[in-house]
């Protein structure tokens, strides 16, 4: 059956099988990423609730250890 099937043919089902696998093994890596996503947007979310709290020489202070590191 494979001898009947030209060289471009069995290249094109061999290049989908392995980007099949690839899809695969990405989706399987992005569901693990998933809480680890949500703990950081919720991190930075805290974070900016937190800078509208902030005074003028606090603001100041934060914009200054951006800037400079």
């Amino acid at each position: 059956m494979d001898s009947d099937r030209s060289a471009k043919v069995r290249t094109i089902l061999q290049y989908k099988r392995q980007a099949s696998e690839l899809f695969g093994r990405y989706e399987g890596k992005m569901e693990q990423l998933s809480p680890i996503r949500h703990r950081a947007r919720r991190l930075e979310h805290e974070a900016r609730k937190l800078t509208l709290t902030l005074t003028p020489g606090e603001l100041c202070e934060l914009r200054r250890l951006r800037r400079c590191g």
